[in-house]
Order: C-alpha cells, then sequence, then structure tokens
C-alpha cells in the first residue's frame, strides 16, 4: 500500500491521496485487493458509513445499521434536549413575566399612594380637619397667661 502512495506521488498523479483515501477508492472498486493489501486496519469502517453506506454493506453486513441506531439515539437525545430546553426557557420567560406583573403593580400602588396623599395634602389647605378657636391679640395678652382651649371657647 505504502509503494502504490509513492507510485503515485513519483507520477504526479491528481488529486493526491493518502492511504485511507486509496484505501476507501478499494473498498468501492475491488475488495479482493482492498482485503489483500490490508486495509481493513487503515480505514475506519464506521465512519465511512456516511459516504459509502452501500459499499461498506456490502463488505460487512450490519455494520452501518448499529451506526443508524446510534444516530437514531443522538437524534432522540437531541430532541429531548430541545424539548427540555425549550420548556426551562418557557418556565424562565414565564416567572420574569410574572415577576414583571408583580413590579408593575407595586409601582402602581405607590403611584396610587401619593396620588391620594397629594390629593389629601391639597383638600387640607381649603379644609381643616380640627377645631380652630381664634382670640383677639388684645384678650390674649389680657389673660397673662396660656390657658387651654376649653377654658377659651366656653
Amino acid at each position: 500500500l505504502r509503494q502504490l502512495i509513492l507510485w503515485r506521488e513519483s507520477l504526479d498523479l491528481q488529486p493526491k491521496k493518502d492511504e485511507q483515501d486509496v484505501c476507501s477508492d478499494l473498498l468501492a472498486t475491488n475488495q479482493a485487493i482492498f482485503e489483500k493489501m490490508n486495509c481493513i486496519s487503515k480505514v475506519n469502517l464506521q465512519s465511512l458509513c456516511d459516504t459509502q453506506k452501500d459499499d461498506i454493506e456490502e463488505y460487512s453486513p450490519g455494520l452501518c445499521v448499529s451506526v443508524n441506531s446510534s444516530d437514531q439515539t443522538t437524534t432522540i437525545v437531541i430532541v429531548l434536549c430541545s424539548v427540555l430546553g425549550g420548556g426551562f426557557l418557557v418556565l424562565v420567560l414565564l416567572f420574569v413575566f410574572h415577576q414583571f406583573r408583580k413590579m408593575r403593580a407595586i409601582a402602581q400602588g405607590h403611584e396610587q399612594l401619593m396620588e391620594a396623599t397629594l390629593n389629601e395634602s391639597i383638600r387640607s389647605l381649603r379644609q381643616l380637619d380640627y377645631p380652630l378657636h381664634l382670640v383677639r391679640g388684645d384678650d390674649f395678652v389680657a389673660e397673662g397667661k396660656l390657658l387651654r382651649h376649653e377654658v377659651l371657647r366656653n
């Protein structure tokens, strides 16, 4: 096999091929020479299942089927992980949306409280919520001391 590679290089044959390429070509064209040149040690048949499935099946029946079952397993794992990842993403989005609604409700409650406080302040400018007793200044000075409002009211 090495001699064949050197011969190809000396003739400058294009495209340049390494041992694995030559062996995969031999598998497709002449399986007897493939065996005679001990190419089985140079190539990985399972990796060739993607490109030369028919040739591999002819040489070693059932070899690519096991690769396909692992491909199915891989596909199942990918789909399962995608579904779980999508579900997790939906849960995260629902949590964020719920927190956003809570924060918005808190902000609206705070805004309503501030508005009620301002309205109460404006209302108290026009109306007193406590009793007021006005005393003339000269009467207040004439008493000589500060009296309770009950006494002044009577």
